[in-house]
């Protein structure tokens, strides 16, 4: 049986990550008895699989689910802020009910593992368009 490097089904995965991450990486491979090829299979397979079986939106809140981008923003600050995907200072005006661009409005929905279609919702709730401005084709 050939080798991974000259398996066709498998292709090469490379990024950078933090120092800290790797070191935790190589300790998991360590333990698991496995080199760091098969040890990046199992994690993100077992990650992947974990996500799959989440469902999008978290059920059990005890908040009410959120009205507009500025409410799911200040519910979820915290992960927004640890994900990292919306600079600090755009989260911070989008908690106070700055509109958000198309591009923060993917990171929204990918870090908070939501559909965006509920995150355009949300969107258009909150920053309904003028139907007067439409009427006059502007």
């Amino acid at each position: 049986m050939p080798g991974k490097k000259d398996d066709p089904n498998y292709q090469i995965v490379r990024g950078h990550v933090p120092k800290e991450l790797v070191k935790r990486f190589k300790i998991y491979c360590v333990e698991n008895g496995v080199d760091n090829s098969q040890g990046l299979e199992d994690i993100l397979t077992e990650y992947l699989q974990a996500k799959e079986q989440q469902p999008l939106r978290k059920e059990a809140s005890p908040q009410p689910p959120p009205q507009t981008i500025a409410e799911l923003v200040q519910q979820n600050y915290v992960q927004l802020l640890e994900r990292g995907g919306v600079e600090v200072d755009r989260l911070k005006a989008l908690k106070d009910g700055a509109k958000p661009t198309v591009r923060e409005l993917a990171f929204l929905a990918r870090d908070l593992y939501i559909d965006e279609e509920i995150i355009v919702e949300l969107r258009d709730r909150s920053f309904p368009k003028n139907k007067k401005r439409e009427a006059n084709g502007v």
